[in-house]
């Protein structure tokens, strides 16, 4: 029997995708990953805490710096500041945390994009190079942030006061 080369063509070709450890049946897709549990109430407000308490401690320093007349100081404050903010936006974009019920994932990604927002402010004062250049600086509007915030903190239970709650 005289096989013909089309039929030669094929059989190698199949050969081939074996011997690569490829096969012609279709590849099963990935089975989804099961979305986290909720946080409880404490867990969420702890994170909650763990995220902005941090960049809410650096505007003192900030604003010491601005009051002393000192650059260094103040673009090293700005620096701080823009990172902690970066890291508050990582934070409320993670996808490895579900919030519980109480709390809008509208609300937690406002306060994402205001993160945001504020850290690439900060990040234009550490580019000042005269302390009177940071008032060119604009910030962003932070009323859907704040109210956002105190919608978060009621619904976890945590004192409206950022200063009471981040001690």
């Amino acid at each position: 029997m005289k096989t013909s080369p089309l039929r030669a063509l094929v059989v190698v070709a199949l050969s081939v995708l074996a011997l690569a450890g490829c096969t012609l049946a279709p590849t099963p897709s990935p089975s989804p990953t099961a979305a986290p549990e909720p946080m409880s109430i404490e867990q969420a407000g702890q994170y909650y805490l763990d995220t902005v308490c941090p960049s809410n401690a650096v505007a003192g320093a900030l604003s010491e710096a601005y009051a002393a007349d000192d650059l260094g100081a103040f673009t090293t404050a700005a620096a701080t500041a823009r990172d902690a903010y970066k890291a508050s936006a990582t934070r409320f974009a993670s996808t490895d945390v579900t919030w519980p019920d109480p709390v809008t994932v509208a609300d937690i990604l406002v306060l994402r994009d205001a993160s945001i927002a504020l850290a690439t402010a900060y990040e234009e004062l550490t580019k000042i190079v005269a302390l009177d250049e940071a008032n060119s600086v604009s910030f962003p509007d932070g009323a859907k942030a704040g109210e956002a915030s105190q919608r978060i903190r009621t619904a976890l239970d945590l004192s409206s006061d950022p200063e009471v709650s981040c001690g």
